[in-house]
């Protein structure tokens, strides 16, 4: 019995036997050490990790029953959104071959909406904390931006491909 740990790649195996009568022979195996491949779903299952930001006085609402794109009435008008995924590791060198982030209706509306979605540059995000102005603007985010202008949104309670953001693995491979 050989045991023996192979690092992460391409390896290559070369078994040699000798017999009694001093011949030989070898045989080659070439094998790869790698991830499995597994899909996750990661839910935000904390109040504080999905945010609504005002652009009319950057004051945090932290304990909203949803999460308005962007518009949410006269009180927070337009404002920017923060959605923080915790306990999630990746593993280093991992390949991320698909992400994205699935939204569900409740609220019909038929006005467009241009979103951009970025990663904010930090291994470990901290929480949203309510009483910091300009909690989701003011952090530190990577440069890389992936545009969305989804189509309207009129059936409530719908979660399809119209409720999912575009791929976001350039921004999830880069942080």
């Amino acid at each position: 019995e050989l045991t023996q740990n192979y690092t992460f790649g391409s390896h290559q195996l070369v078994m040699v036997a000798t017999g009694s009568d001093g011949q030989t022979d070898s045989v080659v195996k070439n094998f790869f050490v790698g991830f499995s491949t597994q899909s996750l779903t990661f839910p935000i299952t904390v109040g504080d990790d999905d945010v609504e930001e005002s652009a009319i006085d950057g004051g945090l609402y932290t304990n909203s029953s949803d999460i308005e794109l962007v518009y949410d009435g006269t009180t927070y008008g337009y404002q920017k959104i923060g959605l923080r995924f915790s306990s999630i590791n990746i593993p280093q060198g991992a390949i991320i071959n698909s992400a994205y982030i699935q939204f569900t209706v409740d609220e019909a509306n038929t006005a467009a909406a241009n979103l951009n979605f970025q990663i904010e540059n930090s291994a470990d995000a901290e929480p949203y904390v309510e009483s910091v102005i300009n909690g989701v603007s003011a952090r530190n985010y990577f440069s890389d931006v992936v545009n969305w202008s989804p189509p309207a949104w009129s059936t409530i309670d719908e979660a399809g491909v119209n409720q999912r953001s575009p791929e976001l693995k350039s921004l999830i491979q880069r942080s």
